[in-house]
């Protein structure tokens, strides 16, 4: 009898355990569904004059006259927008491939309110997580890659290559690489996924400042952008959807 006793309050202090936590998750999410939830998200620790959106998850920073903005895209919400009719999403993969053919995508804004120009080269942006793992940016060529690897380049595929064209940043900014004064340039800029127990990612977005004076030496201005990465979110995130 002692040892049922003793059973049962060992399951009924588990089930206690369980309820307290799924009440702790569901404070954190706002009664949200995991699956409907960002898997990255602003951290509230961020640096110095960055402001988030709440709205909309964007993280803005503004350094020398130059503003930059971040904000992550969620698969769901990248195939709802170009994984639709007849065009695959650039930004397509499935949960069985390797994880650096698996894709995070930031939504990216510069304004250059300088007088000189800038210069962002994609090449040079990268995420790190706080386990110091290093996720380098996909180029157009690099996603053009990912399909040819796997076999698929059909007329859905070339379609959303196609697209790709329109919405990458790194098409927006030019082969030159270079933001004019006044300028505004925005659009997807796509990285290798995070791994799963990644707590912490740091978007890094280098800027070179080129002065007007060509006796002046250009300097480099970097923006850290500080989300952070869950991993039960992740799991819980819907499959591949076409719309």
């Amino acid at each position: 009898m002692r040892k049922a006793t003793i059973t049962l309050f060992i399951l009924a202090g588990a089930g206690l355990a369980l309820a307290l936590s799924m009440t702790s998750m569901s404070g954190c999410t706002g009664g949200k569904a995991l699956s409907s939830l960002p898997p990255v998200f602003p951290l509230d620790e961020q640096p110095p004059g960055a402001k988030v959106d709440p709205k909309t998850n964007t993280i803005t920073i503004t350094k020398e006259n130059i503003t930059v903005s971040a904000r992550y895209w969620r698969k769901y919400e990248l195939d709802r927008r170009f994984n639709v009719g007849s065009m695959t999403s650039p930004f397509y993969y499935k949960e069985d491939w390797k994880q650096s053919e698996k894709l995070d995508v930031y939504y990216i804004t510069v304004q250059n309110n300088r007088e000189d120009t800038i210069e962002l080269d994609i090449n040079n942006c990268y995420v790190e997580d706080n386990r110091q793992n290093r996720y380098v940016s996909f180029d157009y060529d690099q996603l053009v890659e990912r399909f040819r690897l796997k076999r698929m380049m059909d007329i859905t595929v070339r379609n959303g290559l196609k697209k790709a064209r329109e919405i990458l940043l790194e098409m927006k900014i030019g082969e030159d690489k270079r933001i004019a004064p006044g300028e505004k340039v925005e659009g997807f800029l796509p990285f290798a996924m995070s791994v799963l127990r990644a707590e912490k990612l740091y978007l890094h977005i280098p800027i070179l400042i080129i002065p007007k004076d060509p006796t002046e030496r250009s300097r480099l201005v970097e923006f850290v952008f500080n989300f952070g990465h869950d991993m039960a979110i992740r799991l819980a995130q819907p499959a591949t959807v076409r719309f």
